[in-house]
């Protein structure tokens, strides 16, 4: 579940814990292990995992996912580091790892993160504990390899298939290759990877390009906007396609953000509110994030402005568990629309679109701001 890693920590305790099992990426821990021997090997288990997720060892989590803190002993980063560095590793590749502690319900909990790698399998060249040099332990479901056993053949496979990224699908492969922007390379209209140059985003002109900038752009300092097609190639082949829209006079290039509707009558027909947003971990927000200018304060004063308009969420079950939300607050979504008067100023192209641009400029700033004050109720 790769989505995880985009959320904050305090996010994914709440998430894993609610689940109420372990699984293949985490585990409960009511109080830290009595010994070290016993605490690396389940690091290196974790570390040792076919999927591209981080795991978590969760500590003051009971069995049934309850949260219940700690009364024992608690470990520091630096010691466990310290045990590592005494360990001889083939190839000297070790588990990269962190402990940091949050608060859930006024109770800490500590949680441990092993970090995704593809320098899988990584194991022992001398005996430690339980652990056989030459032996591969993995995660397997919610379950780590036996203490003197060995991960079976077919799953050590699997662990080396993923070294060589034999894997990902070449989708998986490309999405998961965008936050590198340096490793991409642009040549007119097309940027390809430096190290796989069969993988390429195309931008295209867009045959469908409107006259009619969409609300957001009237956020912008300059309402003028253009619109592009992106396709994701793997060599001659076409992947995925998106929209993309040229905001701010060219300053900002983005994906169109997805359409949002809640506020739904009765019926189940109408609804009150029409919105824009992106979902954390999606191909599409992964795209804004490529294409935005990290060294222009214009691009990054845009998307700013833009975000405050477009909502963020965290994943595709947070924007259900908040449009159930708005369902049951109706009265109160309105009166916080009707609050905001920022884009007062703004002209469309007649008095019917003017009017319309601000209701739904008002109505992503009032949902923005509904949704991190729903967010924080929740962590409460």
């Amino acid at each position: 579940m790769s989505g995880l890693n985009d959320l904050s920590l305090n996010r994914i305790v709440e998430i894993l814990a609610s689940k109420g099992h372990e699984g293949e990426y985490w585990d409960y821990k009511q109080e830290w292990h009595d010994n070290m021997t016993d605490l690396l090997k389940d690091i290196i288990c974790f570390a040792n995992t076919p999927h591209d997720a981080n795991c978590y060892l969760l500590f003051g989590i009971d069995d049934d996912g309850r949260i219940v803190g700690m009364q024992k002993n608690r470990r520091k980063q630096a010691d466990i580091l310290e045990a590592m560095d005494n360990l001889w590793f083939i190839g000297d590749v070790k588990p990269e790892i962190s402990v940091e502690t949050v608060v859930i319900n006024e109770t800490e909990v500590d949680v441990l993160t092993v970090y995704n790698t593809q320098k899988t399998p990584i194991y022992l060249k001398r005996n430690y504990g339980e652990m056989l040099a030459g032996c591969i332990y993995m995660r397997n479901g919610d379950k780590n390899t036996p203490n003197k056993g060995m991960a079976s053949i077919d799953d050590v496979e699997k662990l080396w298939k993923k070294r060589f990224e034999l894997l990902q699908t070449p989708l998986d492969y490309i999405v998961g290759r965008l936050q590198y922007q340096t490793e991409w390379k642009q040549q007119n209209r097309t940027y390809y990877n430096m190290y796989r140059p069969e993988y390429q985003l195309k931008i295209l002109e867009d045959d469908d390009d409107r006259a009619i900038p969409e609300y957001y752009a009237y956020a912008m300092t300059n309402e003028s906007t253009s619109y592009e097609m992106v396709q994701i190639l793997a060599g001659h082949t076409v992947l995925e396609e998106y929209q993309l829209v040229i905001l701010d006079s060219g300053r900002l290039r983005t994906p169109t953000p997805e359409w949002g509707f809640a506020g739904y009558d009765k019926y189940g027909v109408d609804h009150k509110f029409t919105y824009k947003y992106f979902v954390k971990g999606s191909t599409r927000y992964k795209l804004h994030q490529f294409f935005l200018d990290n060294d222009s304060e214009e691009a990054i004063y845009a998307s700013r402005e833009l975000m405050d308009v477009v909502l963020l969420y965290e994943t595709e079950d947070e924007k259900t568990a908040f449009e159930a939300y708005i369902e049951d607050n109706q009265d109160k979504i309105v009166e916080c629309i009707a609050d905001k008067d920022k884009y007062s100023y703004i002209q469309a192209t007649n008095e019917l679109d003017t009017k319309e641009c601000k209701k739904r400029l008002n109505t992503g700033l009032a949902l923005n701001e509904e949704l991190y004050k729903w967010r924080n109720r929740r962590t409460l």
